[in-house]
């Protein structure tokens, strides 16, 4: 990225550094690993301790220092075992992906052709929970870049993709060019579209503090305060009530945030259907949804199935809707490793000066490489 303005005579600082951290990657990572068991922000730990028990927020911490997989999604089934077929090392995501160890994502066969596009796993798993025909009226309500208007494109549906960014909606024309996809882009801020026909289906991936990110963008735990976490939290209520009058009677209503907030996701949806007063039925996402969501039955897929799966029904919460993390919540031997809401005792906030401890080691996650932290819930419009 090119600096502008005063700060560009700091380029050849920039530039040094980042040379130095490829020459010393594996000293720094070594370095890195003997920080302290919970090595947080104190407002992060501050909210995040309400939620989370103390094993997990030592792992989100370890998680920090763990580089992410490369996940990609495809447009078919057949693309995607020509090109499991070529990489011994990838390991399937359902039948219409793959998790990579990495690469130059540009020269990866299939880029050019549009055959697939980079997705997080657990950001590939809202457009799936749709149950509409083929063909229905999808409007995915914050769209760019795309990943998910592909997907829900490629299921056959009719897809209306709005957002309030021109630049962004630049790169999600290119990425519909680039596969062959389409969808009738608008740029419009969300909240402010009145279409003439309601739709049968609703994704709103709304915008939000991105924290559930940290492991790829670990700066958002340092740069997102607590009052932009509650303005954000204020336009996700805005969108999804407007959401509503936008929906046919018996439509279905996805939202997800790429957040690890309760205020973003639990909260949020349960204040969102005390609202509704009725008016909107919670669909709990369960075992069959994911299994369904990962692709059709049979041998092969099966077995990948069970692999992808296995993990991601651990992230199944009470309430009827998923909660990922950066980590699996099962052990190696497959037996669930932890709770994800909080125990009534937790770990001492961070403080200055604390001396580093032991590094944590978690097999699970370095075999799997866990999942970017999403919230996602459905429900269906009733009257």
């Amino acid at each position: 990225k090119k600096l502008r303005g005063p700060v560009s005579m700091l380029s050849g600082l920039v530039n040094a550094v980042l040379r130095r951290s490829v020459r010393t990657r594996s000293e720094l990572l070594a370095e890195l690993a003997e920080l302290p068991a919970v090595n947080l922000p104190q407002d992060v730990f501050v909210r995040w301790v309400q939620h989370y028990n103390s094993a997990l927020l030592e792992r989100f911490s370890a998680a920090l220092t763990s580089l992410p997989p490369l996940d990609i999604r495809f447009k078919d089934k057949e693309t995607r075992d020509l090109c499991a077929a070529s990489d011994p090392s990838a390991q399937a995501l359902g039948d219409m992906g793959l998790r990579l160890t990495g690469g130059d994502v540009e020269t990866l066969p299939g880029f050019e052709d549009g055959q697939w596009w980079v997705q997080d796993a657990s950001a590939s798993i809202p457009a799936t929970l749709f149950t509409l025909a083929e063909n229905s009226r999808v409007l995915d309500m914050c769209a760019a870049p795309g990943g998910k208007t592909m997907q829900l494109a490629a299921r056959g549906y009719q897809v209306t993709a709005l957002d309030r960014s021109g630049k962004r909606l630049k790169r999600l024309d290119a990425n519909l060019a680039r596969t062959g996809l389409s969808a009738d882009v608008v740029e419009i801020d969300a909240a402010d579209y009145e279409p003439n026909t309601a739709f049968d289906g609703i994704l709103l991936d709304a915008p939000c503090s991105a924290t559930g990110t940290f492991r790829r963008n670990p700066d958002v735990l340092w740069t997102k305060t607590t009052d932009d976490i509650a303005r954000l939290t204020d336009l996700q209520s805005r969108l999804l009530d407007h959401a509503v009058s936008l929906l046919r009677v018996g439509g279905e209503l996805v939202y997800c945030v790429c957040s690890m907030e309760e205020s973003e996701g639990e909260a949020q949806w349960q204040a969102f259907l005390e609202r509704m007063n009725g008016k909107m039925e919670a669909c709990p996402i369960t075992a069959d949804d994911l299994l369904r969501a990962a692709g059709p039955a049979g041998s092969e897929v099966e077995t990948s199935l069970i692999r992808t799966t296995t993990p991601l029904l651990s992230f199944l919460q009470g309430g009827g809707w998923l909660r990922t993390s950066p980590i699996s919540l099962h052990s190696t031997s497959g037996e669930i490793a932890a709770p994800i809401i909080a125990e009534n005792t937790a770990p001492s906030a961070p403080e200055a000066g604390d001396q580093p401890t032991a590094s944590l080691t978690h097999p699970d996650t370095a075999s799997s490489g866990g999942y970017d932290g999403f919230f996602i819930a459905k429900a269906r419009r009733t009257a």
